[in-house]
């Protein structure tokens, strides 16, 4: 299948395939005539969902849907050395792919038991950005949507010796429900309340970041994740058989418990597309040097300096407002007053310090996004220390300060990393005007 990439051949011939167990399974096309639901990326990239349903029984609940979805695409492969690199993608996800038509076996049998109707669904390019289950989402009427699974990369249970159910507090009661379901001797499962992985997503999030309770299903990044050696050979597949026989169980309680209603909780990474105002913690690691204008002097010998403390984040598109309230504590050299070529003297000082920046960002995947910021900043100095000795803030500094400071930096869900400059536009020295402070940070920065 060279790696099932959307948009390429191979791909389509794992759509069919889909489709065709489907069919043998007893499956009905959730259209009237085809299973297939296209859409495009990248302009002109053809992709489908394929989309079973199982209708519900009941007069009123079978208008609700439990949506059990699986993405069946992955990254293709590569030319390495005129040599073709495959990455086959056993776990990811063609493990999640396995389950779901093995589950529609299951729930085929069960056929006439169940209340709500289920959708069974293998989602199409979500390794190029979610794109398949944001289509459905945005084609579905989001109110009649009881609950979004996703079982993403579900083929390693024998090496994580557990089953992750990651979301349960979506769920009124989520937790207390799932654990009361029948489930296999040597099935663990371990809940959690949300999903709060910083580095990827599933096709879990346009469903939640519409409210809908969701449920990642994995047994974790176990496997070689995204290398070409993420093959068939270890897949562990009597654990992948454990687990479809818990999600039958699982979708034949959700779909016939009355009960089952949002909580109306969302996962921090979620929620942050829509959320006005964030706020978190920051850190800052770099160093701090003297700058000198109208001198044969450049700049000083530069020294470490460190900062921490908290932000808040006000989001308005693609612009964002950010204060940030940081102790600071910097060093830096200053040569001697009398003979500029002595040995220079230390200066530390420590502060309090108040930055204000404007951002600018330019998204590139959901809830990541690049920035730019510029702004400035106001700097109480509370102590001063030059050669081991407290510095007068009436004759020798100041302790009121002030600058500009510029960074870029990259955002990926609750993580941010950026390279920050500080310059200061006041004196540090009263007795030398022309002296002012430059600080160059890394700064890493998390929100809750």
């Amino acid at each position: 299948m060279r790696g099932r990439n959307a948009g390429s051949k191979e791909n389509l011939v794992a759509a069919h395939y889909i489709v065709n167990q489907f069919q043998e399974i007893g499956i009905k096309p959730f259209f009237d005539s085809t299973y297939f639901q296209n859409f495009r990326i990248f302009t002109n990239v053809a992709c489908r969902n394929i989309i079973g349903i199982i209708e519900g029984n009941d007069s009123l609940l079978k208008n609700e849907y439990i949506i059990i979805g699986a993405h069946f695409d992955h990254i293709g492969y590569k030319l390495v050395d005129d040599s073709v690199v495959v990455y086959n993608g056993a776990d990811d996800n063609a493990s999640g792919t396995a389950a779901l038509i093995e589950l529609a076996r299951m729930l085929k049998e069960k056929e006439g038991h169940l209340k709500r109707s289920v959708l069974l669904v293998a989602f199409d390019a979500e390794e190029q950005g979610l794109y398949g289950s944001k289509h459905l989402a945005t084609q579905m009427p989001i109110k009649n949507i009881a609950l979004m699974v996703s079982m993403d990369m579900v083929g390693y249970f024998k090496k994580s010796k557990k089953l992750y159910l990651k979301g349960v507090a979506t769920i009124k009661n989520g937790k207390k429900l799932i654990e009361s379901i029948e489930k296999p001797e040597h099935l663990k499962l371990q809940t959690e309340r949300f999903e709060l992985s910083v580095w990827g997503a599933t096709d879990t999030e346009p469903f939640a970041k519409l409210k809908v309770p969701t449920l990642h299903i994995t047994t974790g990044l176990k496997s070689p994740y995204h290398k070409p050696e993420d093959d068939a050979d270890r897949i562990d597949y009597i654990g992948l058989g454990l687990i479809s026989e818990f999600m039958a169980h699982f979708v034949e309680e959700f779909a016939n418990n009355e009960k089952v209603k949002p909580s109306g909780k969302l996962s921090p990474k979620h929620d942050k597309d829509n959320a006005l105002f964030q706020w978190g913690v920051v850190a800052n690691i770099g160093e701090s040097s003297l700058l000198y204008s109208k001198s044969a002097f450049r700049s000083g010998k530069s020294s470490f300096a460190f900062a921490g403390g908290m932000f808040m984040q006000f989001n308005f598109n693609f612009i964002a407002l950010r204060p940030e309230f940081l102790y600071e504590n910097k060093s830096f050299y200053f040569p001697s007053t009398l003979h500029y070529s002595s040995d220079p003297v230390k200066i530390n000082t420590q502060a309090i310090t108040l930055p204000l920046s404007v951002l600018l960002k330019l998204e590139f995947y959901s809830n990541s996004y690049f920035y730019l910021g510029l702004g400035g900043y106001y700097s109480y100095y509370f102590q001063a220390v030059k050669n081991g000795k407290f510095m007068d803030f009436s004759n020798e500094t100041y302790h009121h300060h002030a600058g500009i400071q510029g960074s870029i930096g990259i955002n990926i869900h609750q993580i941010s990393m950026s390279a920050v400059l500080r310059n200061e536009l006041t004196p540090v020295l009263k007795h030398s005007p022309i002296v002012r402070d430059r600080a160059i940070f890394l700064c890493v920065s998390y929100s809750f």
